[in-house]
C-alpha cells in the first residue's frame, strides 16, 4: 500500500531476525519438488529440512530426484551473497566424456579398462537468497482505490435494494404505508394532537 516503495527489514518479513530469505520458485520445483502454498510461501518443514539437509543431515529413505543442499555465498547482481544452493546430482562417466585424452588400457588381471571421472549432472542452482532488506511496489494501491470507488457507486443501489426489501417482508408497498400515515396524521390533527408544521401534543385537549 502507498504511493512509493516499502522497505522492510529482518523481523517485519518473515520469522528470521537477521535477515530476509527470498525463494527462487523455479529452482525450489526442479531441485526438491516443492511450490509455494496459496500464501506463496514454504510449505511447512521445508525450511527446517534445507537447513539440515546444508549441514550434510539427510534422511535415511531419500526422494528420488531430489538434490542435495549446501550453503555459501552466490553472486547476485554483483553482489556477493548468502543463500541455500542445490547440489546437481554426480556421476561417473568415462574420462573421454569428461574431456580427458586418457585411452583404453589394460589392468594387471588382463581386463581392458577405460578410465572414468566423476562430473556433476548440472550447475549449481540457487535456492533461496538472504538479504539485509526488501523493497516492496505498492501494486495493491490502485485496485484497493479501485475497490472503495465501486462500493461508493454501489451503495445506494444496495440500500435502496435492502430497503425494498425490508418492506416486502412487512407485507405492504410503500405507498400504502405512506398512505396511512398521512391518515393518522390527519386524524390527530383532528383530534388537536397534532399541528401541522409542529409537533404532536400528547394529551392536548381541544380549544
Amino acid at each position: 500500500m502507498g504511493d512509493q516503495r516499502n522497505t522492510r527489514y529482518p523481523g517485519d518479513v518473515g520469522l528470521a531476525q537477521d535477515r530476509i530469505l527470498v525463494p527462487n520458485w523455479r529452482n525450489l520445483t526442479l531441485t526438491q519438488g516443492v511450490r509455494p502454498t496459496a500464501s506463496h510461501d514454504l510449505p511447512g518443514a521445508t525450511m527446517a529440512r534445507l537447513i539440515r539437509n546444508s549441514q550434510g543431515q539427510y534422511a535415511r529413505r531419500s526422494v528420488p530426484g531430489r538434490w542435495g543442499v549446501y550453503k555459501g555465498e552466490i553472486t547476485v547482481n554483483g553482489s556477493r551473497l548468502m543463500g541455500y544452493i542445490a547440489r546437481p546430482p554426480r556421476a561417473r562417466v568415462p574420462a573421454t566424456d569428461a574431456g580427458t585424452e586418457r585411452s583404453i588400457f589394460v589392468n594387471s588381471k588382463g581386463k581392458v579398462k577405460s578410465p572414468t571421472r566423476v562430473v556433476n549432472l548440472g550447475r549449481p542452482r540457487i535456492l533461496l537468497v538472504s538479504i539485509p532488506k526488501a523493497e516492496y511496489r505498492p501494486i495493491l494501491q490502485d485496485p484497493f482505490e479501485a475497490a472503495v470507488a465501486s462500493a461508493r457507486r454501489n451503495v445506494a443501489d444496495l440500500m435502496a435494494s435492502q430497503l425494498a426489501e425490508n418492506i416486502r417482508h412487512q407485507g405492504y408497498s410503500p405507498s400504502g404505508r405512506l398512505e396511512t400515515i398521512i391518515g393518522q396524521m390527519q386524524a390527530a390533527s383532528a383530534r388537536g394532537e397534532y399541528k401541522q408544521g409542529g409537533r404532536a401534543c400528547p394529551g392536548a385537549v381541544p380549544s
